[in-house]
């Protein structure tokens, strides 16, 4: 992270962790079936999330991790 910031990068993150995107992201991009199915700000990525799969997989994570 020091580097992306001293350096002014972009970085893409692959993962399934969806508590490691809640601290790093600024953007997710959420894919289902091999389709992007979501594309938003983080922030309102986890509180108004707009396609159903990104509805079940918020509900799938305990709330201390994200």
């Amino acid at each position: 992270m020091k580097l992306r910031k001293l350096y002014n990068m972009g970085m893409i993150l692959i993962t399934h962790d969806i508590g490691i995107v809640s601290g790093i992201a600024d953007n997710i991009a959420l894919m289902y079936a091999g389709q992007l199915v979501e594309f938003a700000n983080v922030v309102s990525f986890f509180e108004e999330p707009l396609h159903p799969y990104s509805e079940a997989l918020l509900d799938s994570v305990p709330n201390n991790q994200v």
